[in-house]
């Protein structure tokens, strides 16, 4: 009896290490021609772990151009791996056609992974030795659960390509020579990494201009952004005005930290007061098409700010003046949600 019941266990044992062997990963390992390892069996189990991710090792010539490096490949037991890899594949496609371009003798691949919140973003770097020597990036972001690819506006929540383009005009403004390229870009199918801290959009080598050396980043700070929403009752139409959206300043202002708006009687009527953070910054009027800035300079509006039932309405473009980094929508319902980048 005692003999039998440990058989019993042996065999239980003997089953359950089976399952746990066939359970892990497969390692894969390339070899040049000369039959040196080409990664360290330390470096691909390393990248396992830590990334969940298998790799492949890249070491031909295509078309006169040697090709080597390390690229991810996603592993089949991950939801969506076919067409992640597939999208990965694409990407080095896209840069060994570019290579082919401009006649390159050789291309390093490499890549790194980030995470973020059930996001993870797959990037691929490719140093490009023609007769100008050049890096490009590629990114490939995904929801880790689903497997779907996601794009930067997805990934953040927000409409963060048009805040990046504001930022990149910003930009443009300051050192046209760094970014004089910039506006022709088509950020929505830009390079992106997602981290917890905010979202890096990656350039590549000498996109932006000629003398920007190197992989350029952009990033938008989470922190740095601020929303505010108006619904289709809180605010009306100025009728003489091409229905011009008047929107409540208290309303929106003081959705955003720092801001508080107070309303003073005087010999001219009432007198709109905005402070930020303890400090003055802007005066208005009802019923006058002005308003005045820093205590300093007298500015016009798209349309008069008006008092109703002791709401004051400005024009939905005057959020654009004092925050020179604010785009809007406006959706189907009527709702206004306004999105402004203080950085």
């Amino acid at each position: 009896m005692k003999t039998a019941k440990n058989l019993s266990l042996k065999r239980l044992i003997v089953v359950f290490v089976l399952v746990m062997v066939m359970a892990m990963p497969m390692f894969t390992f390339a070899y040049d021609n000369g039959g040196r390892l080409l990664a360290s069996d330390q470096d691909m189990y390393n990248s396992l772990q830590l990334e969940g991710l298998y790799t492949r090792v890249l070491t031909h010539r295509e078309e006169g151009i040697d090709i080597r490096g390390i690229i991810p490949v996603i592993p089949s037991h991950f939801i969506g791996h076919e067409h992640l890899n597939a999208s990965i594949e694409e990407a080095v496609r896209q840069i060994t056609h570019e290579a082919r371009r401009v006649r390159a003798r050789a291309v390093r691949f490499n890549h790194e992974v980030h995470q973020s919140e059930g996001i993870a973003s797959i990037v691929i770097y490719a140093n490009i030795s023609s007769s100008i020597n050049r890096t490009l990036v590629r990114s490939v972001n995904f929801n880790k659960f689903s497997g779907h690819i996601i794009t930067a506006n997805e990934a953040s929540g927000v409409d963060i390509v048009s805040l990046a383009r504001l930022v990149i005009s910003e930009r443009v403004r300051r050192d046209p020579a760094r970014y004089y390229a910039a506006m022709s870009i088509d950020l929505d199918d830009q390079s992106f990494i997602m981290t917890p801290e905010g979202v890096v959009f990656l350039f590549d080598e000498f996109q932006l201009s000629t003398i920007q050396s190197g992989i350029t980043s952009i990033f938008l700070n989470n922190e740095n952004i601020r929303t505010a929403v108006v619904y289709s009752g809180q605010y009306h139409m100025l009728q003489d005005s091409y229905s011009l959206q008047m929107i409540p300043l208290r309303f929106i202002l003081e959705q955003q930290p720092g801001y508080r708006v107070e309303y003073f009687a005087g010999d001219q009527g009432i007198e709109v007061q905005v402070w930020r953070d303890g400090q003055l910054v802007i005066k208005l009027r009802p019923g006058f098409n002005e308003y005045e800035l820093h205590g300093m300079h007298i500015r016009s509006l798209e349309g008069t700010p008006q008092m109703l039932n002791g709401v004051v309405y400005v024009p939905i473009t005057f959020f654009n003046q004092i925050f020179p980094l604010t785009t809007y929508s406006i959706d189907l319902m009527g709702t206004i949600a306004f999105l402004s980048y203080l950085g």
